[in-house]
Order: structure tokens, then C-alpha cells, then sequence
């Protein structure tokens, strides 16, 4: 009986510590989420070009903003474009022979620098590449040169 007594104390004793616990404030949190799409743009140029002997017209050149793209709001792709010799000239070279050319828009302008602003797929922009002036072509052969485009992403404005 005496076991039965003290169990039964001692059962009364925890229950009175366990109700006598203050409760634990409730609290919550949150996760934030995020998730980044990154810029995203193709812009094609053609990889070769060939101009006729003797023909001052020029050849056209796309440029195009193509595939899929993602660019962040007020912002655009520019594509400029200078000559591939050492100082950015438009020149072609034959051996010691050099045959000077020109990049122009549409309307007959001479453009350097930047060509295409592009905000969305689907945009292109055309240039002519054109000889002048062929007397300097003394030497017989191929005269070769390149453009170097540079493609940048940015704010607008």
C-alpha cells in the first residue's frame, strides 16, 4: 500500500510540474525563394563574305538578333563593328597590296562603330560591304580581311 501511495505522489507531483510549465510561444518563419533567369541572346553574323572584283556596290551583310531571348527590362544588345587590322581600319590585304573598303548602311552612309540595336529576337539589321575603289588592286590574287564585331548587353539610354 505504501508503494501505491507513493507512486500515486509521485505521478501528482510530475503531472503539477508538467502543467505548471509555461507554454512555448508559438513562432513561425518563412523561406524566401528565389530564382534568377539569366540574360539570354543570340545575335548572328555571317561568317564569310565575298565581294566581286570590280564591283563598288557592295555586298550585303545581316546581322540578326535570332533563337530564344531573355534580356532584363530597358535593356538591349548592341553590336558594333570595326576592321580587323591593327588599328581597326577597313582594309584588305594582298601581301604588301592593300585595298581599302567601306561599311555602309542602307542609305549609302559609312558606318563604323555601332551597327545594330536589338531589344527582341526576331530583329536584324543589313550593311553593305563595298570596294570604292579598285585601282589600288595592283597585284592579282585574293585581298582579304575581316570585321571584328563586338556584341555588348546593357541598360538603354
Amino acid at each position: 500500500m505504501r508503494k501505491l501511495v507513493s507512486m500515486t505522489l509521485s505521478i501528482a507531483l510530475l503531472l503539477a510540474l508538467i502543467t505548471a510549465q509555461p507554454a512555448a510561444a508559438q513562432s513561425s518563419s518563412g523561406t524566401v525563394i528565389t530564382a534568377t533567369a539569366t540574360a539570354a541572346y543570340t545575335v548572328t553574323v555571317p561568317a564569310a563574305l565575298t565581294v566581286p572584283f570590280a564591283d563598288t556596290s557592295g555586298k550585303p551583310l545581316t546581322v540578326a538578333a535570332t533563337g530564344q531571348w531573355r534580356l532584363a527590362a530597358n535593356h538591349h544588345v548592341t553590336v558594333a563593328v570595326k576592321g580587323g587590322d591593327k588599328s581597326g581600319a577597313f582594309v584588305l590585304q594582298n601581301g604588301s597590296d592593300t585595298l581599302p573598303y567601306v561599311v555602309k548602311s542602307p542609305g549609302d552612309t559609312a558606318v563604323g562603330g555601332v551597327v545594330a540595336d536589338f531589344d527582341r529576337a526576331g530583329m536584324s539589321k543589313v550593311i553593305h560591304v563595298a570596294v570604292p575603289d579598285w585601282k589600288p588592286a595592283t597585284t592579282s590574287g585574293d585581298y582579304t580581311g575581316s570585321l571584328v564585331f563586338t556584341i555588348a548587353y546593357g541598360v538603354k539610354g
